[in-house]
């Protein structure tokens, strides 16, 4: 992508290498991104990516500033969700609680389909804010699928912040169902097993996550999460 960026630098071809830069590289994404915004302020995937950004930094302020900025502007419409559920975040982080939960409430009005629904429960236990909340949004989703596997498993990484272990478990299990090689549940439903002590399975678990993808162990550090 340095080639096109260096041929055609639109925002576009920023925008794109900034996701294939490796996720350690975050100075480097974060100016591809702020380039692009330079050229097309209401880039609608600009304004995602860097509020996208600010939340893997954790970067609060600028969660609650970008994710602001970006509500006004009229690209953003179709967006609000992300939009509230991140300030949301940033607001939690911040200890403010009631604005936190103003917009909590705003991003669950704005879900219309399970899979939103999940995204939002999904980010709150990531980001370990307000899970009674993001249990509850995870119970709604699965409401209208209750096989729904992604949903499973955020609702099963809840249950783990919130140390409700067993639960945890027949959860991870159902995610996990009958030979169902993904990845990030088995890791979960391993370190639920070891905080159990069952430490055979959580063994036999881990490692056969790891053999589908070899950085899951990593995936999990990020969130704050080791066996």
């Amino acid at each position: 992508m340095d080639k096109a960026v260096a041929a055609s630098p639109v925002a576009n071809n920023y925008l794109q290498r900034s996701r294939l830069r490796p996720p350690a590289d975050e100075a480097a994404r974060r100016a591809d991104i702020e380039a692009a915004l330079k050229l097309e302020p209401d880039s609608a995937w600009g304004l995602r990516l860097l509020v996208s950004a600010d939340l893997q930094a954790k970067q609060w302020d600028a969660v609650i500033q970008d994710a602001s900025r970006a509500m006004a502007q009229p690209s953003m419409k179709d967006r609000r969700q992300f939009l509230t559920m991140s300030r949301g975040i940033g607001y939690a982080k911040r200890a403010e609680m009631k604005k936190a939960a103003a917009d909590f409430t705003s991003a669950r009005l704005a879900a219309k389909t399970y899979q939103d629904l999940n995204e939002l429960c999904c980010a709150m236990a990531v980001h370990d804010v307000a899970l009674p909340t993001a249990l509850a949004i995870c119970n709604a989703s699965l409401e209208q699928d209750p096989t729904a596997w992604h949903t499973l498993d955020s609702k099963a990484f809840t249950l783990m912040r919130m140390k409700r272990y067993r639960e945890a478990l027949a959860t991870y299990d159902a995610a996990v169902g009958d030979g169902r090689a993904n990845a990030v549940p088995l890791y979960g439903r391993g370190v639920v097993k070891h905080r159990l002590g069952d430490e055979i399975g959580a063994q036999r678990d881990m490692k056969a996550a790891l053999a589908i993808r070899p950085d899951t162990d990593v995936h999990f550090a990020h969130m704050g999460v080791v066996p």
